[in-house]
């Protein structure tokens, strides 16, 4: 358990820390930019500076008010090679920040402070969605002074967020209290929040929210969600969000018989969703036409993607120049979910029907996971991924660039799209985004370089006396500085 924001990576971790942490911006219930601990912004330099304003009067829980200084030692903490945060790769693009991740300065050239509410972002190069960077958890504003002790800092660390930790109990609970120096007037509205983490699967968060034991529950498996929706005990205080995730069916794309475009989309016909989706999901999936989950920019409703059509499927791998069909690898491992939760099997009934075998075999997570990262593995596999923030580039750039440190085992490439990805990036209209993401959209369908499978649905509950509980796009999943519980 660690609560230290630059080392929250895990999504229960994230959700916590939003509660006892702010950043410089936020997000409501949508994709757009919101002002957090900076109240207001503006892109100049043709997208190579941001200048964000920082409200005046806020505390940190220590009781000390925050103020631009702590903007740049929050961020050189987070590139500290010392603590060697996973996520430091969120502000590479800041002027300077190879020289404090190389251990040569502890100072931040890219960011200039020019008052104590006023800071200036310098960036190597124009990026068009770094003002969304600045919502991630890992970016958190804190107080040097009392994150230097590392070891209390990880389980009792002062924030700015709406909450304070009061307790925190490895494998138990983690126990907040009400920050009343918080900078939104009358918020939090509750005076505790208890995280209960002895739950260690969904069914067991289902389980303690039918016993009476949770106020509020979160990612209920779909199957008991569908029982759910359907008892009116239960069906009046259900809500649910699309995340920002997309699950996939993954191939090598370097090699025979992936390198053929024909057997990947034949691969991408074959798969009957609409089956998995009953079987697994209890219909209550949300079927993946695309690589883009909605509400991301360049997402069309309209785009139907590859339709599930088995004829075509093997006319597909016939063109493909394999007639009989092949047998290609599948490794799996203990925990691995698409195996455990019986949406393998289906897919490999589905891939079966089309001259396809899929040879299962089981390794230790590591052996199973480890010649995906090399061109030329040949095998196939399931993958997630989550949006890191909510951009679209998050997901050309991560799957499909060259460049990308993010090894997702499709190996896809090439100059053009390469360059879509790069212009994406750089354009500072909006609709010119919109226009590049919709169109990598549609060539990821063309082209098939994966089989895109579902985006999840979060399923929440409430007690009855649970007011204000709304969901949303980004994480985590509830606000809740926003609720309360009615008398």
């Amino acid at each position: 358990m660690n609560l230290d924001p630059v080392f929250v990576t895990a999504a229960a971790l994230g959700y916590m820390s939003r509660a006892i942490h702010s950043t410089l911006v936020t997000y409501g219930e949508g994709a757009e930019v919101m002002p957090g601990l900076a109240e207001r912004w503006e892109v100049l330099e043709q997208g190579h500076c941001y200048r964000l304003r920082l409200r005046r009067g806020v505390r940190f829980h220590n009781g000390r008010l925050f103020e631009a200084r702590d903007v740049h030692d929050s961020f050189v903490r987070l590139l500290s090679p010392e603590l060697q945060s996973p996520s430091s790769w969120i502000l590479r693009n800041v002027r300077g920040a190879e020289q404090v991740l190389s251990g040569k300065t502890k100072q931040l050239s890219g960011v200039s402070i020019r008052d104590p509410h006023t800071i200036d972002i310098n960036l190597d190069e124009p990026l068009a969605f770094f003002i969304s960077l600045l919502s991630m958890n890992e970016t958190s504003i804190v107080p040097a002074e009392e994150a230097r002790d590392r070891d209390r800092f990880r389980t009792r660390p002062a924030g700015a967020g709406p909450f304070r930790v009061e307790e925190a109990l490895e494998g138990q609970r983690i126990r907040l209290s009400r920050n009343r120096d918080y900078y939104i007037p009358g918020q939090p509205h509750v005076n505790d929040l208890t995280f209960r983490l002895d739950l260690r699967s969904g069914r067991d968060v289902a389980d303690a929210f039918a016993r009476g034991e949770l106020d509020i529950a979160h990612g209920i498996p779909p199957k008991i969600a569908s029982a759910w929706q359907r008892d009116r005990r239960y069906a009046p205080f259900m809500l649910n969000t699309t995340q920002l995730h997309t699950s996939y069916f993954g191939y090598d794309c370097s090699a025979a018989p992936f390198s053929s475009v024909d057997v990947r989309r034949a691969i991408n016909h074959a798969i009957d969703r609409e089956r998995i989706n009953e079987r697994i999901f209890g219909g209550l999936g949300v079927v993946a036409h695309s690589l883009l989950p909605p509400g991301l920019l360049g997402y069309e409703p309209s785009l139907r993607g590859v339709e599930h059509n088995v004829d075509r499927a093997r006319a597909l791998i016939r063109d493909g120049g394999y007639p009989s069909g092949f047998q290609v690898e599948y490794r799996t491992w203990d925990t691995d979910e698409f195996n455990n939760s019986g949406l393998l099997p289906l897919v490999i009934e589905d891939l079966a029907a089309i001259g396809v075998q899929v040879n299962v075999t089981r390794h230790s997570a590591i052996d199973a996971r480890k010649p995906l990262q090399q061109p030329g593995h040949g095998m196939v596999f399931c993958g997630n991924w989550y949006a890191d923030f909510p951009d679209s580039d998050n997901f050309f750039y991560v799957f499909f660039h060259r460049d990308s440190k993010a090894v997702r085992g499709t190996f896809f490439h090439s100059p053009d799209i390469d360059k879509q990805i790069i212009d994406g990036r750089r354009a500072a209209d909006i609709e010119r985004r919109r226009e590049i993401y919709r169109a990598l959209n549609q060539l990821v369908v063309r082209e098939a370089p994966l089989a895109p499978l579902f985006h999840e649905r979060l399923f929440v509950i409430h007690k009855p006396e649970v007011r204000g509980l709304r969901t949303s796009l980004v994480p985590p999943p509830v606000r809740y500085n926003d609720v309360w519980i009615e008398d």
